[in-house]
């Protein structure tokens, strides 16, 4: 106890910024920072959520167009009924690269594509739904490769979901085409694969594996041969040359082999549709139309893209980074330059699409997989999450456009029954096969015709041959009917001399039975002999 009169000692006082003092007003701070992270964490929820959503709902769109339309028995596209021909006309002859005449003119695709559909044609039959199941077929292996090359790149599966899921939004962007009777999704699925097996090779086999791969799209469309160089560039600069030979030399010798081979066996009329004449063909497409096209519709997809390529830490550094931007660049490349020839459509832009798709995976992938604190990596996932669910939304349409009404059926039938009711051969200007299966002969699709004009010259005299034919047929009124799909065909002048306009009775809804992609055409005007 201390002595009276003496001073007490007392705690010093303690400085200003002291801890204790500084409770009460911390308090609210941290009250406010675990709301602002319980309303990040449901934000979090909600976002993903969200993308799941839209992922779902783009598969099952997909899902029912193509359950609902593939055993459409007319043309979703103008130039469907042609490619039924053409498996046809393999079938019977072995060989559809052919001087042109009335009967048949080749497309100027390569042969992979009739090739499968003929095989699987001794199961299903030659029709419509072949060609259209292996296009569906195709597209269904687009979607897996393209889950597992971003789910395997980032691992992370729900990457791959997001990735896949954006091509399976751009359905609409591209015409409505993956499952038509055409040959883009085979084409993009074969060049898929090579990308996933020259990325993940393990060996020597898997690198021949992935040069044939190579050789079979290009097989498909001639364009994917843009992928050969791009990919061996990759194997030279990151795996040695040695590894980057054993995928370059198969891809060479398969592509040149199979090209001289199908030249020699056609006496050079595979080389004159396959190679000279699309090399003469105008180009139209312009700068504006790839803006609005391609990057204009898919922003996030391509911001991703760039995060991707400029974060610090990325799944695998450099190499993959170098990987996916040859690819990436290539397929954008084989895009733009389909796009740009006269005839081309929506559907060109297909590896665009998947480039993009794959790049918004890889983006997002990185984003989620950056360092930093809990609340920060939640903030930041939010964000990634919220993008991808803009480009989702940003992407919505609605499937019924794509898919046939009962009055487009309805209109079908009755030119069917006209057809029947015709006595003697038809000309179909523009719907091939139907023609055909109702009897009425099979002749040349003006889309295959017309190919042969645009080119400035007459190679191999195939124009004035082909004209000569149309000239006599028109002129000896073979046709006992000439229906064409517009009015002003390659022919038309040559057609009115002997033929007169007749009243399409088959023709009750102008709307209905129009090509739901592609030309918007339909067979609308009815020729007669004079």
């Amino acid at each position: 106890m201390p002595l009276s009169g003496t001073p007490t000692r007392s705690a010093p006082p303690r400085p200003s910024g002291s801890h204790s003092l500084d409770i009460p007003r911390l308090r609210p701070l941290r009250v406010r920072l675990r709301r602002l992270d319980r309303c990040t964490r449901a934000l979090l929820v909600l976002l993903k959520a969200g993308c799941a959503l839209t992922v779902v709902y783009y598969f099952g769109a997909y899902a029912w167009v193509v359950w609902s339309r593939a055993r459409y028995p007319f043309d979703l596209e103008w130039m469907e009924g042609a490619m039924v021909d053409h498996v046809r006309f393999l079938l019977a002859h072995g060989n559809i690269y052919t001087p042109p005449s009335i009967e048949f003119v080749p497309y100027l695709y390569n042969p992979l594509y009739y090739v499968v559909a003929a095989s699987l044609s001794w199961i299903t039959g030659v029709d419509y739904f072949t060609l259209r199941l292996v296009s569906i077929l195709a597209s269904l292996a687009c979607f897996a490769l393209i889950y597992r090359l971003v789910s395997r790149e980032t691992c992370d599966p729900q990457m791959g979901v997001v990735s896949s899921g954006l091509f399976a939004a751009t359905y609409a962007l591209s015409g409505g085409w993956f499952d038509i009777a055409r040959v883009d999704s085979l084409s993009l699925a074969l060049g898929l694969a090579a990308i996933y097996g020259v990325r993940f090779a393990a060996g020597r086999r898997e690198l021949v594996t992935a040069a044939a791969f190579v050789w079979l799209a290009f097989k498909a469309t001639q364009s994917a041969v843009g992928l050969l160089l791009p990919l061996a560039l990759y194997l030279f600069l990151f795996q040695g040359w040695r590894r980057g030979l054993w995928f370059l030399i198969p891809g060479v010798l398969l592509l040149g082999g199979s090209v001289v081979t199908l030249n020699l066996i056609s006496h050079g009329w595979y080389g004159f549709y396959t190679l000279l004449l699309p090399s003469r063909l105008a180009n139209y497409y312009g700068r504006y139309l790839w803006r609005s096209e391609i990057f204009g519709n898919l922003p996030v997809a391509l911001a991703l893209g760039f995060t991707f390529f400029a974060a610090r830490r990325s799944p695998s550094g450099l190499r993959v980074k170098a990987f996916h931007g040859l690819v990436a660049l290539s397929l954008l490349i084989v895009a733009a330059r389909v796009r740009a020839h006269a005839g081309s459509w929506l559907n060109d832009n297909m590896p665009a699409h998947a480039a993009l798709a794959i790049l918004g995976g890889l983006g997002a992938g990185a984003l989620l997989s950056s360092t930093g604190g809990a609340l920060r990596a939640r903030r930041l996932a939010a964000l990634t999450y919220a993008a991808l669910l803009f480009q989702f939304l940003f992407l919505a349409y609605d499937p019924r456009q794509w898919v046939p009404t009962q009055a487009d059926r309805s209109e079908g039938e009755r030119l069917v029954e006209m057809l029947r009711a015709t006595p003697g051969p038809v000309l179909l200007t523009h719907r091939g096969f139907l023609g055909w299966r109702e009897g009425k002969g099979s002749f040349a699709h003006q889309m295959a015709v017309s190919n042969l004009f645009l080119a400035p010259d007459d190679l191999r005299h195939a124009k004035s041959g082909l004209a000569s034919e149309f000239e006599r047929a028109f002129e000896e009124k073979r046709f006992a009917a000439v229906i064409t799909d517009f009015d002003d065909f390659q022919f038309a002048e040559d057609l009115r001399r002997s033929y007169r306009p007749a009243p399409p009775q088959f023709v009750q809804d102008p709307k209905a039975f129009r090509c739901l992609t592609g030309a918007r055409l339909k067979p609308e005007f009815l020729y007669v002999p004079k």
